[in-house]
């Protein structure tokens, strides 16, 4: 099914290992989506389809590893939460297209530096 006038989603301290590629599709008005606490250990491409629509992406204390590159697409984002996951690098060019990005959360990761792209989020306030 379609939940066309969904806008948010929290699916916060569950046991749930993937998100299904679909999930753009079933949520196509999607703002915000909260899915800490769980055991994601990546995130679907198929996010990139909500570049119209998703502001906030929280993923914070899940198992991921890396994060796919459609997370670049996400023009409309002004937060992003990593908090407290196994991500020992982020794509070079995230944040080039997000002018809007407000947060940026990655503590609790083992990166050893910070995206390129960072340079570019020009509403940054948090990081």
């Amino acid at each position: 099914g379609t939940f066309r006038s969904v806008t948010e989603l929290h699916l916060q301290f569950n046991s749930i290992s993937l998100l299904p590629d679909d999930l753009p599709l079933a949520f196509p008005a999607l703002a915000a989506l909260d899915a800490s606490g769980n055991e994601l250990e990546t995130l679907p491409e198929s996010l990139r389809l909500l570049k119209e629509t998703l502001e906030t992406l929280i993923v914070d204390e899940n198992a991921l590893r890396h994060c796919p590159s459609g997370l670049n697409d996400l023009i409309r984002l002004k937060i992003l939460r990593l908090r407290g996951n196994k991500l020992v690098s982020l794509d070079d060019a995230l944040g080039t297209d997000m002018k809007d990005m407000r947060e940026l959360h990655v503590d609790e990761n083992r990166l050893l530096r910070l995206p390129n792209g960072v340079c570019c989020m020009t509403s940054l306030q948090t990081l």
